[in-house]
């Protein structure tokens, strides 16, 4: 008989952990929800899905109009913008202000000696594998 009560109160525990936890995360996806929408205004660059950037045109009924860096407008499922925002381009100027310009211009030196490495190693061997 105890057994069941102590089954039957974890039974009851787990329900309602369940129902806060959806409630919760149903609201913080509403807040996302508003949060997007308010940012969604023409002009500004927006992130899909599949990782493309472009800008937002317009918003009809579940299309979503972008425009290309070249001006042309594509169409999207609504449902696969991802975020709006800034591009994520990195600052030159911020990036390099610590490194000393004869530093940066090692790097960029030895980046481009490994990448001629690699690529004359790889056209050294034949598709066999054998040099």
């Amino acid at each position: 008989m105890e057994l069941y009560i102590l089954m039957g109160l974890m039974l009851v525990a787990f329900i309602g952990l369940n129902m806060w936890s959806k409630k919760s995360q149903r609201k913080r996806q509403e807040e996302h929800d508003r949060m997007m929408k308010e940012q969604l205004v023409p002009g500004a660059w927006v992130h899909t899905r599949v990782g493309f950037f472009g800008r937002f045109v317009d918003l009809d009924g579940d299309v979503l109009i972008l425009e290309t860096p070249s001006g042309e407008e594509t169409y999207w499922d609504k449902r696969m913008l991802a975020s709006v925002g800034d591009l994520p381009f990195a600052n030159d100027e911020e990036e390099n202000d610590d490194i000393p310009e004869a530093e940066q211009i090692t790097e960029i030196d030895e980046i481009v000696e490994e990448t001629n490495d690699s690529s004359d190693n790889a056209s050294d061997t034949d598709l066999d594998g054998k040099n």
